[in-house]
Order: C-alpha cells, then structure tokens, then sequence
C-alpha cells in the first residue's frame, strides 16, 4: 500500500487529532494487529516435526 495525499492527509489528520493520546494509539494498534495478523487455520508448528531424531546423529561415525 502506497502513500498517497489523500492517505498523508488522513495520517496528518489523526496525527494531530487522536494521534497525541496513548490509549488511542494502543486501541489502534490492536485494531491494526488484528486485522493485518490472521489466525493460521493450522496452529504453531514446532521445527522438531521437520526432522527426524536418526537425522541428528553424526554421520560416518
């Protein structure tokens, strides 16, 4: 997403206007979290699921 004036002038505005207070900005920034981060359909994924235990020990030896 690129800044156009319309968008710089938004920003301005907020900026000046509900930008100078703390808890709208940590109010905004939830919002924000929340709908740039979608939950993944599949939870967490440990990196131990990628390998097998016989593949970690040293070959030739």
């Amino acid at each position: 997403m690129y800044m156009t004036p319309l968008r710089m002038a938004a920003l301005r505005l907020y900026l000046t206007t509900l930008g100078r207070f703390a808890w709208f900005g940590r109010l905004l920034k939830r919002i924000a979290v929340s709908c740039m981060i979608r939950k993944a359909s599949e939870p967490h994924v440990p990196s131990s699921r990628f390998f097998t235990p016989d593949q970690l020990k040293e070959s030739g030896k």
